[in-house]
């Protein structure tokens, strides 16, 4: 496993540790609706026959709470999850069982997941805030390519990359007069490395283990996407603040997030 996964591994891990109560706890909020944890963009794009008495699967599941909310809502056969934190998982087979729901969960690195699982999913879905913990994009759309059935399916509603260019308060290039002002190239080439903690799970600072981060322009995203000889099926640009980090844009003038559907 390379260096900067394995720094990973420990953020992800330690941040789940400093998580508030109300990520911890998603069996209360899926047995009340079982889609809580399905971002609206998404459930509005969603085409219910590639999830219905299909194998769905999640990369960078975190606690399953998306990759469950979806397989329940739309009555999916199987359900599996794929996450780095080992505490997530743990937590994420908890949770089924109470939910009662059939549903596998591995912990690894994602782009290591053994070949016998190769060809067993019609849907993936990968959902904000993943891409830029890979370094290479091409790598990372070759693992789905192959666990993914001839024709099968793939989402990804992700960060848009524009945000990339915006600093958080607290980093040097940060002014507070003009916050969304460019602070950082668009065409970085060198990751971004913090300690100051995975915010959105705690919703406070904390001082953690070092993570990388990677940036990727959206046109390597969708490159390395075509390259593995995926077709598009769909993109949209969108200004909901499903990210939690810049709740001043929401709805405003900059995209935020962009979803896709891809067919293998």
């Amino acid at each position: 496993m390379k260096d900067y996964i394995l720094a990973n591994k420990r953020a992800w891990e330690d941040a789940y540790e400093h998580s508030k109560d109300s990520f911890k706890d998603i069996v209360r909020p899926l047995r009340k609706s079982p889609s809580h944890f399905i971002p609206l963009l998404l459930q509005e794009n969603l085409d219910i026959k590639d999830i219905k008495n299909k194998s769905i699967a999640q990369l960078a599941c975190n606690n399953g709470r998306e990759i469950l909310s979806l397989g329940m809502t739309f009555n999916a056969k199987q359900i599996t999850g794929f996450d780095l934190a080992e505490n997530m998982i743990i937590a994420a087979r908890k949770s089924a069982k109470e939910l009662d729901v059939k549903a596998s969960f591995y912990a690894g690195n994602v782009l290591d997941i053994d070949a016998s699982l190769d060809a067993s999913f019609d849907t993936i879905f990968v959902l904000i805030g993943v891409l830029f913990w890979f370094e290479s994009m091409p790598d990372f759309f070759a693992t789905i390519h192959r666990l993914l059935k001839p024709g099968g399916r793939l989402y990804l509603l992700e960060g848009h990359p524009i945000t990339n260019m915006f600093a958080f308060e607290g980093e040097p290039e940060y002014d507070a007069i003009r916050p969304f002002s460019p602070a950082h190239s668009y065409f970085k080439a060198t990751p971004f490395i913090d300690t100051d903690g995975m915010t959105y799970m705690s919703d406070e600072a904390y001082e953690s283990p070092a993570f990388v981060s990677h940036v990727h322009t959206l046109e390597s995203i969708i490159q390395s996407l075509l390259n593995q000889g995926f077709s598009l099926n769909m993109f949209k640009e969108d200004n909901t603040n499903y990210l939690n980090t810049f709740p001043e844009l929401d709805g405003g003038n900059v995209p935020l997030v962009f979803l896709l559907k891809a067919t293998r």
